[in-house]
């Protein structure tokens, strides 16, 4: 699975000038607050966490601290009557975002959830690499 990192690895090596980089919390003030409208992606940042949330995903939320993961919430997973599987956390511009709520340090995201394909593997599946 690490053959198609090899790409980046290799410019980041190649870009690399040798001069010692900050580590984060030297580069980062201690607290803020960031929302990249382009993404959709919310950061924020407190002494206690650091916090991602892609609103574009319906509100997947990513908190951590020092020591790691603390809290991670891929969203609403419901099953119909129909028996389909449905999701939040698909990439859709139909998600509604508060922008009043960004400013405040809140999220609040509204939008229609997806139909979730559940397609197991198999041995009689046909792969991309089978000749």
């Amino acid at each position: 699975m690490c053959a198609h990192y090899v790409y980046d690895w290799i410019h980041a090596w190649l870009d690399h000038d040798g001069a010692p980089r900050p580590t984060l919390e030297q580069a980062r003030p201690a607290a803020f607050q960031r929302y990249f409208a382009g993404a959709k992606l919310f950061i924020k940042k407190t002494p206690a966490y650091y916090a991602v949330a892609s609103l574009a995903k319906g509100g997947v939320l990513k908190v951590f601290d020092d020591q790691g993961p603390l809290y991670s919430d891929t969203g609403v997973m419901l099953r119909a009557e129909s028996g389909a599987t449905l999701v939040s956390h698909m990439v859709d511009d139909a998600h509604q975002i508060d922008v009043e709520a960004l400013s405040q340090g809140r999220v609040s995201v509204t939008g229609p959830m997806s139909r979730r394909k559940h397609q197991l593997s198999s041995p009689s599946s046909r792969s991309p690499f089978a000749r």
